[in-house]
């Protein structure tokens, strides 16, 4: 349960610039 709730926390941030970069993406893109 340690383990995994510090990789939810690690990736949480990581997952949002990730998509927070795609969607910059698309949008220059478009």
């Amino acid at each position: 349960i340690g383990v995994a709730a510090v990789s939810d926390y690690a990736w949480e941030p990581i997952d949002e610039a990730l998509l927070a970069y795609a969607r910059r993406l698309a949008g220059g893109a478009a």
